[in-house]
């Protein structure tokens, strides 16, 4: 019950059923890999301890005190232009209307891969978010500190890592 405000805030968008995504343990971490539709995407995220949520379809991952989200959601909303900008703007307008205030970020700024990036503040937490295309469905993945006891910036980092190792097919 601790985590229903983290979820509220984590996304309006209706996610595709949660068999899409694999989480395999590896060396220093875990490695998400998931495909729809034959599009492929992987990426990493550093630490030990792993515990994970369902709350419906929707599969959330607690690594080292930081909860993430992935989902896929399909490119083009019925009664929306298609795409990132038009995804990214729905996500927004939603989190504005649960009172949070939204900011663009800039931590992947870095990333060859075209996306949208952004941040929520609401109740004193900060959650990050990044959407990339991935084939015919856009890739979202958020990250929010779980606990009072985690800083904001070790879900900062998570982001930063996801950043680094994300791939598209």
């Amino acid at each position: 019950m601790r985590h229903l405000w983290l979820l509220a805030l984590l996304l309006a968008a209706s996610p595709a059923s949660a068999a899409w995504l694999k989480m395999d343990r590896t060396q220093d971490g875990f490695l998400f890999t998931g495909t729809e539709d034959g599009e492929p995407f992987s990426f990493t995220v550093p630490g030990k301890h792993v515990r994970t949520i369902k709350d419906g379809d929707r599969a959330f991952a607690e690594i080292d005190g930081v909860l993430i989200q992935v989902l896929l959601v399909p490119s083009e909303e019925p009664g929306s232009p298609p795409g990132l900008d038009a995804h990214a703007s729905v996500e927004k307008r939603y989190l504005e209307s649960l009172g949070a205030e939204v900011a663009s970020a800039s931590s992947c700024s870095h990333m060859a891969l075209r996306h949208q990036e952004w941040a929520s503040e609401f109740a004193g937490r900060t959650t990050y978010y990044l959407t990339a295309n991935a084939g015919r469905r856009i890739l979202v993945v958020a990250v929010v500190a779980a606990r009072k006891d985690i800083p904001a910036s070790s879900a900062l980092e998570t982001l930063g890592a996801i950043c680094s190792s994300l791939t598209t097919n």
